[in-house]
């Protein structure tokens, strides 16, 4: 098993608050919103080998998983960090050499397959940090480095596809994504990752459920709070 964060909180990339001067079709005004909100920026970091722990709802996990990741900068003393496909900040277990995005993602790259686009319902994390499995939020990350061409040829892909607003679609899978995180790692007795998620989710929920009512998304009702009229959050979870 892999060592237990001893932080206080999980660092910004530099860049997370930087312009980004981006398209005007549905995903990419999805994508510049959902960056704003607190999706990991991978902009200006250097793509390497890595290892990081992740989880399993079975035992919590926690066992270090190769991929390739974006590199912070290393600073104070928590140790070095990196922004993962799935747009969260991970701990590094160890730092390899460096990776190629381009042939990560090139036409002939072995695309392993089985997830659907709304892959924060079905995917393990991971999957949903694997440089190999293509899913929507992954096309946002790549949006933002400025491969508009990759992810015009990826997204034909059915893992890839989303259907409806992709800004709802694109924000539960990566709200998911943390959940799940903080779940396994409280599991495994990794609680200050665990908290660290969990006050990002207490502190992105209402950005969510703001930006939902904003665009006229109807929200199922919350029939177990015994309240009448009460609706469940836009990410139920």
């Amino acid at each position: 098993m892999a060592p237990f964060f001893q932080g206080d909180a999980l660092p910004l990339p530099p860049q997370q608050n930087a312009k980004w001067e981006h398209g005007d079709d549905a995903l990419s005004q999805a994508a510049a919103l959902l960056f704003e909100q607190g999706l990991a920026n991978p902009a200006g970091l250097e793509y390497r080998e890595i290892e990081i722990a992740v989880g399993n709802p079975w035992s919590g996990g926690g066992n270090a998983v190769k991929t390739h990741g974006w590199i912070l900068p290393k600073e104070g003393k928590d140790g070095q960090f990196a922004v993962a496909w799935n747009g969260l900040v991970y701990p590094i277990v160890r730092v390899g050499g460096p990776a190629d995005l381009k042939q990560d993602w090139a036409p002939d790259a072995k695309m392993l397959g089985g997830n659907s686009w709304h892959a924060g319902y079905d995917a393990s994390e991971f999957s949903s940090i694997s440089y190999a499995t293509p899913t929507a939020l992954k096309m946002v990350l790549l949006l933002r480095l400025g491969e508009t061409e990759t992810v015009a040829r990826i997204s034909k892909l059915d893992d890839t596809r989303i259907t409806g607003d992709p800004y709802i679609s694109l924000a539960r899978d990566w709200t998911w994504y943390a959940f799940e995180r903080a779940a396994c790692a409280h599991e495994r007795g990794d609680d200050r990752l665990a908290l660290a998620d969990a006050k990002f989710l207490t502190k992105v929920q209402p950005l969510i459920d703001a930006e939902a009512n904003r665009r006229g998304i109807k929200l199922n009702d919350d029939y177990s709070s015994g309240i009448r009229g009460a609706k469940l959050p836009t990410c139920p979870f």
